[in-house]
């Protein structure tokens, strides 16, 4: 007789968070991430989308080179980065946090600075980025499983 999961001692567990990179940033889907009671972490592109900063409206590279830039400080979990947070209004998905990481690469010295996306307005730098770490984990599953299963060929 087959035992359902759920009762052979194991805990199903609900998702707290949805990871996810800048193909579904779009104002929409965390919208509808945010009615799924999942709280998003989403890497953002810097696109047009516009939010509320001190009474005005900014887009992401504006808020950037305005605000947030001024403000980077040391991430204590990450080598070699620094980052800061602004909270923002947008009007189809409410108060928000930006993160906003400038990022070393070790190896070759390059920067890039990246932007993510959270509707939990108290979440810490350092929470986003162990959050978001483990994207990359699912991710590398993911792809090895798919060649395992001959889906695709490296």
């Amino acid at each position: 007789m087959d035992v359902p999961f759920s009762a052979r001692g194991l805990r199903s567990q609900q998702a707290n968070y949805f990871l996810e990179d800048a193909w579904f940033d779009s104002v929409g889907f965390l919208s509808d991430i945010r009615e799924l009671c999942l709280i998003p972490i989403v890497r953002m592109k810097r696109g047009n989308t516009k939010f509320w900063y001190n009474c005005k409206e900014y887009d992401v590279k504006k808020l950037w080179s305005g605000f947030a830039k001024a403000r980077t400080s040391n991430v204590v979990i990450l080598l070699r980065s620094k980052g800061t947070y602004l909270g923002v209004f947008h009007p189809d998905i409410g108060l928000v946090r930006l993160f906003f990481m400038h990022l070393i690469d070790p190896a070759t010295g390059s920067k890039e600075c990246a932007v993510y996306i959270t509707t939990d307005t108290s979440m810490a730098i350092s929470a986003m980025v162990e959050h978001y770490a483990y994207r990359f984990g699912i991710e590398v599953f993911h792809k090895e499983s798919m060649q395992y299963l001959g889906f695709i060929d490296e």
